[in-house]
């Protein structure tokens, strides 16, 4: 009895270790067009980065920890994923494998950081630096942190454009009011403004091919946020979408450009993943309505799509 007993506890452990084997490797599985990644308080308790395949409705985890893991975004290969890991009065940011495997930070230093942005040659990241309130930029290679900007105002949510040099941020003196949205040239150090304009506006991004900019607005009168486009070619804003409940800190573009996902909360207690058809939205904006693109237990935060194969 006691044999057939070790036998049976034998099989169930192999079973689950080959669970467990499974479902790190179906993060190498997933197709890039079809994979994103999000944080997700599904126990109701703390956040984890989780990833999956929405067409699959395939989904693992790739934290578990007692920290509040958030803000996931991509490398430009796809192979890594930085997020932020809270701790206590600490946010450091953290990188690992597309599979949650080997987890390390960019600093042996606990922070105050956020708004991780990979450079689309995937040397650096540029972020904040909550402790002084301006933008850094870690080397990868090297491990060499420096800062960006040293001003006497709140310099945030930096974006990198298309050749690595350069990347803009927003930048104001209370966030309250207006702020400005700055390019800076991270090699010689030249620094203006992009928009003539001052704008309050959070989380700049750009579109794969640089077209187009979108920016979080308030959108007036209804003093709702909303998505707005800066359209680089006809030099034009164009107001996408607005709502009470929209989730500011949360659109992203698809690799090909085609898509913006977001979040946003349809009954108290959660939020989903939500998609706008971007060329659909610019033909006409009457008709421009999200459709719904992931639902599920408790709050969804700052998805993000895993970037198209090179």
């Amino acid at each position: 009895m006691i044999g057939f007993l070790l036998r049976v506890l034998t099989l169930l452990a192999v079973g689950c270790t080959a669970l467990v084997a499974a479902g790190l490797s179906v993060g190498r599985m997933l197709p890039p067009e079809d994979d994103i990644v999000f944080s997700n308080n599904v126990d109701e308790r703390n956040f984890e980065i989780y990833r999956m395949s929405p067409k699959r409705n395939i989904k693992i985890n790739l934290t578990n920890s007692r920290d509040e893991d958030t803000h996931p975004v991509w490398s430009p290969n796809g192979q890594e994923i930085a997020f932020i890991k809270e701790n206590l009065s600490s946010y450091t940011i953290y990188l690992m494998d597309a599979n949650g495997g080997n987890l390390r930070p960019i600093s042996d230093q606990p922070h105050r950081d956020s708004d991780p942005m990979w450079s689309p040659d995937g040397r650096f990241i540029a972020f904040t630096s909550g402790e002084t309130e301006e933008v850094m930029l870690a080397e990868l290679q090297t491990g060499i942190i420096r800062r960006l900007t040293n001003d006497d105002v709140i310099d945030l949510s930096p974006a990198w454009l298309l050749d690595s040099q350069h990347l803009t941020f927003i930048s104001g003196a209370d966030f309250l009011t207006e702020t400005d949205l700055m390019v800076l040239d991270i090699q010689t150090g030249i620094l203006h403004p992009y928009f003539p304009a001052k704008e309050l506006m959070y989380v700049p991004s750009w579109s794969p091919d640089n077209r187009y900019l979108l920016r979080v607005m308030y959108a007036l009168p209804e003093a709702f946020y909303g998505i707005f486009l800066w359209d680089t070619s006809s030099e034009k804003s164009i107001a996408l979408y607005s709502s009470i409940y929209f989730d500011r800190d949360s659109p992203k573009w698809s690799p090909d450009g085609q898509f913006i996902i977001f979040t946003e909360s349809i009954i108290p207690g959660q939020t989903h993943i939500f998609r706008l058809d971007v060329d659909s939205c610019i033909r006409n904006l009457d008709l421009c309505t999200p459709k719904l693109f992931m639902s599920g237990k408790g709050f969804y935060s700052t998805p993000s799509w895993r970037p198209a194969s090179p």
